[in-house]
Parts: C-alpha cells; structure tokens; sequence
C-alpha cells in the first residue's frame, strides 16, 4: 500500500459511550470536524445526515451545530453522516459495532503522492427546479418534493443545487485505474 493509499484508508470506531444519544453525537462531531474549520478561509462546513426516517442538510459553523438536528443525530436512527468543506470531509457511517469515521483534508494530507495517484472532481446535480421564497428551500413542483439546503441562492428564481464530488484514484499493479476514496466537496446553485 502507497502513502497516498494509507492517507485514505484512515478509520476509527467511535465507542457508544461517546455518541450514546443525539447530543452526545452532535457534540462528537463538532469536535471532530473542527480541524475542517480553519479561519480565515474555512469558517464553515456543510452536514449531510442521513437516518432512517429523514435526510437533512446543515451549516456547522465555530458556534456549533444547530440542536434541532437532534431528531436525526439519535444514535438509534442514524445511518451516515459527511461534514464538508473546499478543504476536507469527516465522514461517518453505521457498522455492526456501531459507528466508524474518518477523515481527509486536502491541505494536510499529500493524498496525490506520486504519478499513479490522481483526484478529479465531478458536478452532480439535486432535484428541484425553483427556489422557494426563503432562498433555501429547492422546490421541484413536477414532483411535488422540496429540500432545505444550508446555501441562499436567489429567492423565487428557477435554479438547481449541485454538488461537487471529489474522487482519490490510483492505477494498481495491472495499469488499471481504481477508485481510493471519495468525498462531498461543495454545495452550489446553478441558475437556468
């Protein structure tokens, strides 16, 4: 395994003692993603929550994580969660055993360490297809959904979210190109 292949292969199992109720995750994560808000350039980072019942998108700032989070933060439901930012991503995710996690952060880790690792970015776009009056809330009115996003765009203009995903690839011992890692990178609004 290369050096930019142990940067990527980085993960912990967070105890239950430390996330046995939605506060206690809440408070986990915001120590843990701290190292992803570094002034001045990086004063804030997007959380998407996935639980059983419910995906959400946030804004963790240096003042926190709102509590309201806390229905889809209950241990119990919990699925996945991803805390991003231009300058890395913690990600956790249920196991077995509970919950594992890791982290990259691009200006820290040298993750392209020689000339068989490479990353390239990717534009996805979310359904919706106005902005609601609040300038947050994605509206797709063919499907009668909406989703809140932690971005303001326009308010009442047609627009549609996208988000950049960030792959780590590398080529193996046959010249075949694999996939190392990925994380979520940004939130955005492209108008029509």
């Amino acid at each position: 395994m290369s050096t930019a292949e142990e940067a990527l292969a980085v993960a912990q199992i967070v105890s239950a003692s430390e996330c046995g109720s939605a506060s206690d995750m809440r408070a986990w994560l915001v120590k843990c993603a701290g190292t992803l808000l570094v002034p001045p350039d990086n004063t804030e980072a997007y959380v998407l929550i996935h639980a059983v019942h419910a995906v959400r998108f946030a804004l963790l700032t240096n003042s926190g994580l709102d509590e309201s989070l806390d229905m889809v933060l209950d241990p119990a439901l919990l699925q996945e969660v991803r805390v991003f930012n231009e300058s890395g991503e913690l990600h956790v995710w249920r196991t077995d055993n509970g919950f594992a996690w890791r982290t990259l952060q691009d200006a820290t880790k040298t993750v392209v360490a020689d000339d068989t690792h490479f990353q390239c970015d990717y534009t996805y776009y979310l359904w919706g297809n106005h902005l609601g009056s609040d300038g947050r809330t994605l509206v797709d009115r063919d499907r009668g959904m909406q989703i809140t996003l932690p971005i303001v765009g326009e308010v009442d203009s047609p627009a549609h979210a996208t988000y950049t995903v960030r792959d780590y690839l590398g080529y193996d011992r046959d010249g075949q190109v694999r996939l190392l890692d990925a994380r979520l990178v940004s939130l955005d609004y492209k108008g029509r």
